[in-house]
């Protein structure tokens, strides 16, 4: 990640990394995935820290957002 400072790259708490092990599991199987949590939950971090991942594999990452409230 040379185009990132060490400091923007999010480090993720406990769960988050459970979360993101059983979301890498389901990659396998599955062509999507989607994934909902709570407010507070660390859902854009944990989306960061996925995205960036995919970019050093080479692979491609949709995270989308709803606007409505």
């Amino acid at each position: 990640m040379d185009f990132l400072p060490a400091i923007v790259q999010p480090s993720l708490r406990d769960y988050q990394i459970d979360v993101r092990d059983r979301v890498r599991r389901l990659c396998a199987r599955f062509n999507r995935v989607i994934l909902q949590a709570s407010t507070g939950s660390g859902k854009s971090v944990f989306a960061l820290n996925l995205m960036l991942r995919c970019h050093m594999l080479g692979k491609r990452c949709l995270f989308i957002v709803s606007g409505r409230v």
